[in-house]
């Protein structure tokens, strides 16, 4: 068996649309098993290409680079400069994030208010009062000698401003989801401990997906009408749906993206905002277990071999998103009287988004989705076994420079009870 789990003069006047994050509405309340879309689309109506892995490719170049390595973008260029100077971008970064609110049983209805703080019809505004002109300030890091290049100066700012804008509004997202995170305002209006679980889970995997697709975030912020296609948070997947957020949709603006040559003012080393900082991991899995219930009595179950792979963002938060890309452990066959489970592979469905403290890593209930496949003898020969699941309660588990276990994970998939620990696993970084 396998388990694989601000105002300045006016240079230039443009509206630029940065940033619009959505997600494909496959159903009412998500998408079928198994059949996450990602990727980006454009106002002209074009998608992107899928690579031999099914990851979906963005077919658009990516943040604008100017004629010169001027300006850090967010870094400098080996070939640029060492250090600059900060120049202010007009304008500041405002948007929103809207979604489908869900009820017991489907999403998009208006009457279930789980999330405070919107505007009543599905809508949080980034910051929190726009007419208050807050928002991320956007700057940019540049060789003074930009000035005086008359044929390039312009427009490699220009350039680099819309790079520092890309980079702020999407690290301004980031930061939005951990504020509502962190206000108990945010679920206020949930009535019970299950539906609060489901909000800050799909709050989660909203943080969680910006910052592991941020390269993903910043094409759709450089191109004026793209969107990024993310997944549903796992809540959507259950039959009790009450608090999750569904169909999330993060739209961002800057108001400009002009330079401001007069607003030099001192030294850098690298633009104002960076990628959030992955620490990338592949873990060896040699011991772990586990219970498979299909009766009256749980069963045994003891893993043959394995591998995990998972990512750990830094950040100034008490809590960073933690990401398990991928699960794969091979488990001896199980059963008792009454059924067999041989040949199954139980594989993580989409990358599961949980936070974590930089040593202990909690994921969601439904943050883990799994897809078991495999046979089953029922004591009438053997007959394909295939069924999708995910964790009903909260897993947790801990991870350092070397080492990463998981404790129980506990699942109901085609009619059986399954559950899974790994033990600390020897972890390398990639």
């Amino acid at each position: 068996m396998k388990m694989g789990m601000g105002n300045f003069s006016n240079r230039i006047v443009s509206q630029f649309s940065i940033l619009a994050l959505g997600l494909n509405v496959l159903s009412a309340c998500g998408v079928d098993e198994g059949e996450e879309s990602v990727g980006t689309t454009s106002s002209t109506g074009s998608t992107d290409s899928t690579d031999s892995s099914g990851s979906t490719v963005p077919t658009t170049s990516g943040v604008t680079e100017g004629p010169e390595d001027y300006c850090a973008n967010p870094k400098f260029a080996d070939s640029g400069p060492a250090s600059g100077e900060s120049y202010v971008c007009q304008g500041h970064v405002e948007g929103d994030f809207s979604y489908n609110k869900c009820l017991t049983g489907a999403c998009g209805i208006a009457e279930s208010k789980p999330i405070d703080g919107d505007t009543g019809d599905g809508v949080i505004p980034f910051p929190p009062d726009p007419a208050s002109g807050e928002g991320a300030d956007v700057q940019t890091c540049c060789d003074p000698a930009i000035e005086s290049d008359m044929d390039n100066g312009a427009e490699a700012g220009e350039a680099a401003c819309i790079s520092a804008c890309a980079h702020a509004a999407c690290n301004e997202a980031i930061a939005r989801f951990q504020a509502l995170l962190d206000d108990p305002a945010t679920w206020a209006g949930c009535p019970n401990q299950a539906c609060e679980d489901r909000v800050k889970q799909s709050l989660q995997h909203y943080k969680g997906y910006v910052s592991q697709n941020f390269d993903k975030c910043l094409i759709a912020a450089s191109n004026a009408g793209s969107t990024l296609m993310m997944t549903n948070p796992g809540c959507t997947d259950t039959l009790i749906k009450t608090g999750c957020l569904a169909n999330g949709v993060l739209t961002m603006t800057c108001t400009s993206v002009a330079i401001d040559f007069d607003s030099n003012f001192e030294t850098c080393e690298e633009a104002m905002h960076q990628p959030p900082e992955a620490v990338s991991q592949s873990c060896t899995i040699d011991l772990g277990g586990g219970e498979v219930r299909g009766g009256t009595e749980p069963v045994s179950a003891r893993f043959e071999s394995g591998s995990a792979v998972s990512r750990y963002f830094d950040c100034a938060e008490s809590l960073c998103p933690f990401v398990l890309d991928g699960l794969d452990i091979a488990i001896e066959d199980i059963g008792d009287s009454a059924y067999e489970l041989t040949n199954l592979t139980a594989e993580l469905v989409v990358a599961a988004y949980g936070l974590s403290d930089g040593s202990v890593m909690e994921f969601a209930p439904g943050a883990l989705r799994i897809h078991v496949s495999g046979e089953v003898d029922d004591g009438t020969g053997l007959v394909p076994f295939d069924a999708y699941g995910s964790n009903s309660a909260t897993a947790d588990g801990s991870h350092d420079s070397d080492l990463l276990s998981l404790g129980w994970v506990i699942f109901e998939a085609g009619g059986y009870t399954f559950s899974a620990y790994i033990e600390e696993a020897d972890c390398v970084d990639l």
